[in-house]
């Protein structure tokens, strides 16, 4: 039951449902004398009213006791009783039964094989249930020290005290002289440091244990021997018929430490066995004798997950040599993309080597779907390291999440479980010849015909291979999806068609096409065109020209033909940088007589195309050419120094002119200023 009080920076502090009269907010047991929207403004004007904010998973506001009206304290004590008797023990509230303790201690073998007794089981889990709360305690008090910048006022002292109160309750057997070094042994050491050393814990045990590794070094020999020829080896190198060494130290087993009371340990065969197949032991030695698929698929735990809600919303991609051998030998190679929500086959590949050049082709096949649908780029694409890892960048700058998978792990690509999918359900279904010459059920094994004492197959030419795969792959997706409780009545390819994720982005097809697309060295002609696969292109404006480096026309065509085999537009790059995009140059009927619409729009817009042309050269000659005229220094210098002399203009005689104006104009005082300019 939740209490109304809590400790809080060494102070009383009183949940705020506890007080409250509001009926959707107050606790059952509240003594209702505030509402919220007066604790509110009592907050704002009483700095120490709320002693904690409610800020964090599970922090209810805490009002300080000390600042509560007498009348509401009364309240309180006669409701909740006295808060400092009735304030949690933070070891107690911190509480829970270690279950993985109590395994441990239950599957505890003594060195006589047998475990430990049911109440010792207990004491033991109580008692490291205690110190996880003590390590629990130390934690928050650490944390709040942090937050509030200095000390909580929570000491070792007030753990002891919450430790012994508690220990009439839990019946935990910590003493309080020796808890600091327990905890401290416990934190290191973990569970077996709360064993007693008369029931044989590691200090007690060091012979055992050196027993126990001799067991188990000598069983993950490469030699993979059986539990019986270890417990022969064993005796034999007691008997001194040979030293034991261990190859990385140099170092040689004493005979001496395998002695009790002088007395060599003896073991028996079940022993041996049962050291050897203890579930950790197990685990240690498969380790070295398992190969990695094995041993992952035996011990190593795997994560547990479900699929997407939304198609493309992860693709998975992966390779595989398809079962039918090739005349001649050898298998043909494939590679698959699958959408990990629908299970359907989005992208695939062929070919007689497994080489880049294939993971490319699956990439380029994917992109046409995804492109001809109008999809938008899957948001997550999940590869494997071989093959692959020199396209790492480019794959970042394809998809939003990148995923790589560890070399070795099959069962984390989802890839890998849609491949055995398709080869036991489609190929299986319209193919001879699927499946293992091994396998453990005759459905799954193949049958071989022995020919001069040798096995022989039916082989078959590259091009049925291919075709029969593609025939599977169409097969496959239109299969039911597996899933037909959240999918019913829906194939493979309708649950990737109506299930499209709705935040996809349309892919960057520069970006794209300069890692997955074909690639020609070209030049740009005229200002306008290219030639890619005896095909014309053209820029999308005369500017375009200025993007290319001093007298480099010399440029790199990236494209990639459509399901037809068409090639549409091209993307251009100069030494890596992006220049545009150009599309296919169409042309028009020379005779006008025959003109259709199609001829009208292209002529208007080559002519359009000129006439942008035209007007760049003419507006840049404009503003960065004049006409220039060359003149020698010397002339330069010689006109300088001549004096140039000033004759005024002749008066014509007018009608209106007043001889006594142009007296006054031309007296004294003009002569005069005109001889000192001539000075």
């Amino acid at each position: 039951m939740l209490s109304a009080y809590e400790t809080y920076n060494n102070q009383i502090g009183v949940r705020l449902s506890f007080v409250l009269s509001d009926v959707d907010r107050r606790n059952e047991s509240s003594i209702a004398v505030l509402s919220y929207s007066a604790y509110e403004k009592r907050a704002r004007r009483n700095e120490g009213f709320r002693l904690r904010p409610g800020k964090g998973l599970g922090n209810e506001v805490l009002l300080n006791w000390d600042y509560l009206p007498t009348e509401w304290q009364h309240l309180c004590i006669e409701k909740f009783g006295d808060p400092k008797s009735a304030v949690p023990n933070l070891i107690e509230q911190y509480y829970v039964r270690d279950q993985q303790a109590s395994d441990y201690y239950a599957n505890y073998e003594r060195p006589d094989g047998r475990n430990l007794k049911a109440e010792y089981i207990k004491e033991y889990t109580t008692n490291a249930s205690v110190l996880n709360a003590i390590i629990k305690v130390q934690a928050l008090v650490k944390s709040n020290r942090k937050k509030l910048g200095g000390s909580t006022g929570y000491t070792w002292e007030i753990v002891l005290e919450n430790v012994e109160k508690f220990q009439a309750k839990s019946g935990h057997t910590l003493k309080s002289p020796s808890l600091r070094r327990t905890l401290a042994n416990y934190k290191r050491d973990g569970y077996k440091t709360l064993i007693s050393g008369k029931f044989g814990n590691d200090n007690s045990r060091k012979v055992n244990a050196l027993v126990e590794s001799m067991l188990l070094s000598l069983y993950s020999m490469e030699n993979k021997p059986f539990a019986v020829s270890v417990h022969e080896l064993y005796k034999l190198f007691l008997a001194g018929k040979f030293d034991v060494v261990d190859k990385q130290t140099g170092e040689f087993f004493n005979r001496a430490d395998f002695t009790r009371n002088g007395e060599s340990i003896e073991i028996s065969e079940a022993t041996v066995w049962a050291y050897i197949n203890n579930p950790l032991n197990r685990a240690l030695v498969d380790k070295s004798r398992l190969d990695s698929l094995d041993y992952n698929n035996t011990h190593r735990p795997h994560a547990r997950r479900h699929a997407p809600n939304y198609s493309f919303s992860k693709v998975s991609m992966d390779d595989r040599d398809l079962p039918r051998k090739l005349i001649g030998g050898g298998r043909v190679k494939a590679y698959y993309a699958y959408d990990v929500t629908s299970g359907a086959v989005v992208g695939k590949a062929y070919s007689r080597n497994k080489d880049e050049a294939l993971f490319i082709d699956c990439l380029r096949d994917m992109f046409r779907l995804m492109d001809a649908q109008k999809w938008g780029v899957p948001m997550e694409v999940e590869v494997e390291n071989h093959l692959v890892n020199k396209f790492f960048d480019d794959l970042e700058a394809m998809f939003p999440i990148l995923r790589i998978c560890a070399p070795g792990n099959s069962q984390e690509k989802h890839a890998e479980h849609f491949n055995k999918a398709k080869k036991y359900g489609a190929e299986k279904g319209k193919q001879s010849g699927i499946g293992r010459w091994w396998a453990k059920s005759e459905a799954y094994r193949t049958k071989s015909n022995k020919v001069n004492d040798e096995y022989t197959e039916t082989n078959y030419q590259y091009d049925r291979l291919m075709a029969d795969d593609l025939a599977a792959i169409v097969a496959y997706n239109n299969e039911l999806h597996p899933k037909q409780k959240k999918y019913p009545g829906m194939s493979r390819w309708q649950v990737l068609c109506y299930n499209i994720n709705p935040e996809l982005r349309q892919p960057n097809r520069s970006a794209w096409l300069k890692c997955i697309g074909n690639h020609t060295q070209t030049s740009i002609k005229r200002s306008k065109y290219l030639t890619v696969k005896y095909n014309e292109y053209e820029l999308p404006s005369p500017a375009m020209i200025s993007r290319l480096k001093p007298n480099n026309y010399t440029v790199d065509a990236y494209w990639l033909p459509n399901e037809f085999g068409e090639i549409t537009e091209v993307y251009i790059y100069q030494h890596g940088d992006y220049i545009c995009k150009c599309e296919k140059s169409a042309t028009f009927n020379t005779a006008k007589a025959e003109w259709t619409d199609t001829d009208s729009i292209t002529y208007e817009a080559q002519s359009a195309y000129t006439a942008q042309y035209d007007k760049m050269i003419k507006d840049g000659r404009a503003g960065k050419l004049f006409k220039p005229e060359l003149i020698p220094i010397e002339t330069i210098a010689a006109v300088n120094k001549s004096k140039v002399e000033i004759v005024p203009a002749a008066l014509e005689p007018s009608a209106e002119f007043n001889l006594d104006e142009a007296m006054q104009q031309y007296n004294g005082e003009w002569y005069s200023e005109r001889a000192i300019n001539d000075l």
